[in-house]
């Protein structure tokens, strides 16, 4: 018996679903750092799998905090320093979909990884008359009534 006989029949997700749950990475495992701050996130499919993906094109807000140094103190003071922070704006629940984008550049060769992240989801384009965007294949179509 083949490993192919075992196979049901192939399936094509829609690439679409919501967050689950999300964290934003601020200290990278290497390789990534020209990335970080970046978010990632448990993303629930609309067919039911979940799936694990960092999130981009995120809309961000910025703001500037002081903050205390623990433990670290100049003339006896407590030593503040200002902090730029910067938030990604994702919500439980938020539509995401799925689009191709650069992972990461690899070593001396110059390689560049491509994989999968997910964007807040787009609005669907739908025309009076049957016109519209194919939620498969992403292309234009006409139905003619």
């Amino acid at each position: 018996m083949s490993v192919e006989s075992n196979c049901g029949q192939p399936f094509q997700f829609s690439g679409r679903g919501e967050v689950l749950s999300y964290s934003t990475v601020y200290d990278p495992p290497e390789g990534f750092e020209e990335q970080a701050p970046y978010t990632v996130a448990l993303i629930k499919l609309d067919e039911g799998p979940l799936v694990t993906a960092q999130l981009t094109d995120l809309d961000t807000s910025e703001e500037e905090k002081e903050t205390v140094i623990p433990g670290m103190t100049e003339n006896g003071k407590e030593v503040r320093v200002k902090v730029r922070i910067t938030k990604r704006i994702v919500e439980i629940g938020m539509r995401v979909e799925m689009v191709t984008r650069l992972i990461r550049k690899g070593g001396d060769r110059g390689m560049l990884v491509y994989g999968y992240k997910f964007i807040p989801e787009l609005p669907r384009l739908t025309v009076s008359g049957g016109s519209g965007i194919d939620d498969n294949s992403g292309s234009i179509y006409n139905k003619e009534d």
